[in-house]
């Protein structure tokens, strides 16, 4: 019978900061783009790509489809924002209740980052993380 920490491990992964200390099967998941332990750029392709697909984006939905934390979002969002890459489009009544598009130069951008790869879709784990996650879950399997 499976277990719900085995059902978990079907789940889509997030870029995440392995907590080994606390025990966890899974990885934290990440709050910042320095946590995730991937490359900027990466993150930064991946999120641009997203609202690009989407045409405009809610921090929310973004956070679902990527399986990023709203603390990395708003790193990348911020950067692409600064270099006029992305734009604020519509904001709601809470921080989290906001939406944004690419600008013209970042449609092309994002554009040039879909042409090299179509992968749109939850961050990876760096490898470390998927090691020590199965290095968790080998430890509690049944001999």
């Amino acid at each position: 019978m499976l277990e719900s920490e085995d059902l978990l491990l079907d789940l889509p992964g997030a870029a995440a900061r392995v907590d080994e200390e606390a025990g966890q099967l899974l990885p934290r998941q990440a709050k910042s783009v320095r946590e995730t332990g991937l490359d900027s750029q990466l993150l930064l392709e991946l999120v641009a790509k997203a609202i690009y697909l989407a045409g405009k984006a809610h921090l929310p939905v973004l956070n679902t489809r990527l399986r990023l934390s709203i603390g990395v979002l708003r790193e990348v969002i911020e950067f692409l924002v600064a270099e006029q890459l992305a734009e604020l489009t519509w904001r709601g009544e809470t921080d989290l209740d906001v939406q944004y598009q690419l600008t013209a130069k970042g449609r092309e951008r994002a554009d040039g980052y879909l042409k090299r790869c179509r992968y749109v879709g939850p961050a990876p784990v760096t490898l470390d993380a998927y090691r020590a996650v199965l290095r968790r879950q080998s430890a509690r399997a049944p001999s």
